[in-house]
C-alpha cells in the first residue's frame, strides 16, 4: 500500500460526474467552464495544503455513456467496435480534463482502466500499485469509467467510475471520497435533502432511490453509487461527500467544512 510523505493535508479522491463535466444530452459536449471552475477550486485547496489528491475519476457523460448506450441498444454491433469507440471517447475526455487541470498547476497521468483492471462484480480490482510512483512525484492519477471485454451477451462490460473512486481511496489510504454531481446530494422520499447519514443506513434508502437524469447513464446512476458505497469499504475511508459541482464554490466550501447543501455519508 502506498504511503504519502508526512503532511497535514487530508487525502481525497475526487469523482467528477459526467453530468458536471459534460452536457449529458448533447453528444461529445464538454462543460469547459465547469471544469475550469473545479480546477480553480482544487488549486486553492491544494495550494493551501488543505487536501492531497490521490486520484481523480471521470464519469462518462456525453462521451463514454453516450457511446456505450448506443452499442447496448444496437445488439448486433460488433464488440471490437464498441470497445474501440468507448475507450477512445473516454481518452479524449480525459485528455481534455487533464489539459485544463494543468492550466491550474494540477498535473495528472492518465490510467485507462481497461489496461490494468480486471473487474469482478461491483469491484474494479485494479493494479493500483502502478500509480504509487506517480503519487510520490506529485502527479495525480486520472482515470475514468471504462469498457472491457467480458462474457456478457454483448461481449463487453462497463467498469463504473463510482467504484473506481472507492477502490483508489482504499488503495491509497485516502480518508474521503467526494462525488461531484449535478444534484445537491441524496434526497428522502419527501424530496428533502439528507445532510448526514451513516453508511449502515444506506440499505434502507437504496431500494427507493430514484434519480432524475438528463441524457443516458449505463452504470446505474445514484442507486449504483450508493450500492458501491455500501459494499466497498476499508478502515482508512471515513467519509463520502456528495456535492453539486455545477454550483460555483460548493466543492471548495464543503472540503473546508463550510455549511453548503450536500450529503455526508459517515463510514
Amino acid at each position: 500500500m502506498w504511503v504519502s510523505p508526512l503532511t497535514i493535508a487530508e487525502k481525497i479522491v475526487l469523482k467528477l460526474g459526467g453530468s458536471v463535466i459534460t452536457v449529458k444530452d448533447k453528444p461529445f459536449t464538454p462543460r469547459i467552464d465547469a471544469i475550469k471552475d473545479i480546477a480553480h477550486q482544487l488549486r486553492g485547496l491544494t495550494h493551501e495544503k488543505y487536501i492531497e489528491l490521490t486520484g481523480i475519476v471521470l464519469g462518462g457523460g456525453s462521451y463514454g455513456h453516450f457511446t456505450a448506450n448506443k452499442f447496448y441498444e444496437e445488439k448486433s454491433s460488433p464488440c471490437h467496435e464498441a470497445i474501440y469507440q468507448v475507450t477512445t471517447s473516454m481518452i479524449e475526455l480525459a485528455l481534455l480534463v487533464s489539459e485544463i487541470l494543468a492550466m491550474y498547476n494540477l498535473y495528472t497521468a492518465i490510467f485507462p482502466p481497461h489496461s490494468f483492471c480486471r473487474p469482478k462484480g461491483i469491484r474494479p480490482l485494479c493494479r493500483w500499485d502502478y500509480i504509487y510512483p506517480f503519487l510520490s512525484r506529485n502527479v495525480i492519477p486520472l482515470t475514468f469509467g471504462d469498457i472491457y471485454p467480458c462474457n456478457s451477451e454483448q461481449g463487453f462490460c462497463i467498469v463504473s467510475g463510482d467504484e473506481l473512486a472507492l477502490e483508489i481511496a482504499c488503495s491509497t489510504s485516502a480518508t474521503s471520497v467526494v462525488y461531484v454531481t449535478d444534484v445537491d446530494g441524496i434526497y428522502d422520499s419527501k424530496m428533502n435533502l439528507i445532510k448526514k447519514i451513516n453508511v449502515d443506513s444506506l440499505g434502507k434508502i437504496i431500494h427507493r432511490t430514484e434519480e432524475k437524469m438528463g441524457g443516458v447513464d449505463v452504470t446505474g446512476g445514484m442507486k449504483r453509487k450508493l450500492t458501491a458505497i455500501n459494499e466497498i469499504k476499508c478502515p482508512t475511508l471515513r467519509r463520502i461527500i456528495i456535492v453539486n459541482g455545477l454550483k460555483r464554490g460548493f466543492l471548495y466550501k464543503v472540503l473546508k467544512n463550510e455549511d453548503v447543501p450536500s450529503t455526508l455519508i459517515e463510514l
